[in-house]
């Protein structure tokens, strides 16, 4: 099953800086992680909370394929 980690950011530079981090694991873990995306939320409106667009936030979006789907949320929205 296919997992979202969504990080939800005021700062465009942290969303690059956690895209960077997660873009090294990509390399490492591609068996875990299929897509690392990043930009403004309201490029993501699909994925974001609609009280969150047009509000100024920037986002890392990881894109997970998990082994066990009993363990891993489907959806995790986490504020840095």
């Amino acid at each position: 099953m296919t997992s979202f980690q969504i990080f939800l950011t005021k700062s465009h530079t942290a969303a690059v800086a956690i895209a960077r981090g997660f873009s090294c694991d990509l390399e490492k873990r591609k068996d875990e992680i299929s897509c690392v995306r990043y930009g403004s939320a309201d490029n993501f409106e699909a994925m974001i909370p609609t009280i969150y667009l047009n509000k100024g936030y920037c986002c890392c979006v990881v894109e997970r394929e998990n082994a066990d789907d009993s363990k891993a949320p489907r959806y995790n929205l986490i504020f840095c």
